[in-house]
């Protein structure tokens, strides 16, 4: 079961100040440029919802019109002007669909938009650096996929993207690297946590396996931190919540061990902190309980520290994480205030 939500803030929401969001019920959240959290869709026992919501700057919601057609478990991917994709998931009756629509916030509008190729529940998407958006993987009446799928905006279409992944796998992490290529990690394959790595290379139009993590995990996060590294960490092995975290480098194609969470988690949220070498991890669930607790790990010491208000040096950045029901009323919300040094060179 999906139970919470995590994405990754494209560049140009790297600022202060950002609202962001997770939800226990399938749910898709997404970080506008203007620092506010969108929340689309979701599930109430057994029927899938079509509503809408921001998450406002002073932590509170304001209902958006709501989708064309109920999903949860689906893909949303913000673009630079504010609208929005949704694409995917399961409609609660009909169950998986490929149907696809886009949020216009300056008409507080949904139109919908060419349709995915493969109806797909629990994929992974993301925005590449030419303006398109990559969907990976996913599920359909629970049968993993192993293709992708590139959505033209500018054309209002999606594509088969060249290749596939080298494992079917749903619930796994997505990330862009600065080169523009996106790593595809780990997931399920529909009975087991998957330990492999793909790289879908956008210039070279092609997607191969790029090596392995130190251990399987599903559920997860992958955070972009510098060159081609990236942080996994957290997640599921199937079993039980992992607390353990490594950094994957595309260039030599292979993982280090980092230093591990001080709470295992997974479902949580991951984001680099503006200007500095830091990540934030927050939210997520653990035995069942869902957290509000939230910690920085920093690539230049190698650590992990409880995300609080306790000093530091550099600018201080807030993140308010809310956490969100299935009639998107908040659960909890807690901002956290970081005092991020910059990178260290």
């Amino acid at each position: 079961m999906r139970i919470a939500l995590f994405f990754l803030l494209p560049a140009f929401l790297l600022a202060a100040n950002l609202q962001v969001s997770a939800s226990p019920n399938a749910a898709c959240a997404v970080a506008l440029p203007d620092g506010r959290s969108f929340l689309t869709g979701g599930r109430a026992t057994t029927n899938s919802l079509p509503l809408a919501a921001y998450f406002e700057k002073d932590g509170t919601v304001s209902p958006a019109s709501p989708m064309v057609e109920a999903r949860a478990g689906h893909v949303c991917v913000g673009f630079p002007d504010g609208s929005v994709l949704v694409a995917g998931g399961d409609t609660g009756k009909r169950g998986a669909t490929n149907s696809a629509e886009v949020f216009h916030a300056d008409t507080n509008s949904w139109t919908a938009t060419g349709a995915m190729l493969t109806a797909r529940t629990g994929a992974a998407a993301i925005l590449l650096k030419n303006g398109k958006v990559l969907v990976a993987g996913g599920e359909s009446g629970g049968v993993a996929a192993n293709t992708l799928e590139i959505y033209d905006p500018a054309q209002g279409r999606f594509e088969q993207a060249p290749g596939i992944l080298s494992a079917p796998r749903s619930r796994h992490a997505i990330a862009v690297l600065e080169s523009g290529g996106v790593l595809i990690a780990g997931g399920f394959d529909g009975a087991t946590a998957l330990d492999s790595i793909d790289l879908f290379d956008p210039a070279q139009n092609r997607t191969l396996p790029a090596g392995r993590m130190s251990a399987p995990r599903a559920n997860f996060t992958a955070t972009w931190l510098d060159g081609s590294r990236v942080l996994f960490a957290g997640g599921t092995d199937g079993t039980s919540e992992l607390a353990s975290a490594e950094i994957y480098d595309a260039a030599a194609g292979r993982t280090a061990p980092a230093a591990p969470l001080g709470t295992a988690r997974q479902g949580q949220i991951a984001i680099r902190v503006p200007g500095s070498d830091q990540v934030l991890i927050a939210a997520g669930t653990a035995a069942g309980r869902v957290l509000d607790s939230g910690e920085v790990y920093s690539l230049s010491l190698n650590a992990f520290r409880p995300a609080a208000d306790d000093g530091g040096e550099g600018a201080v950045t807030t993140i308010t994480v809310g956490i969100f029901g299935p009639d998107m009323k908040i659960r909890a919300s807690r901002a956290f205030r970081i005092h991020a040094a910059p990178p260290r060179r």
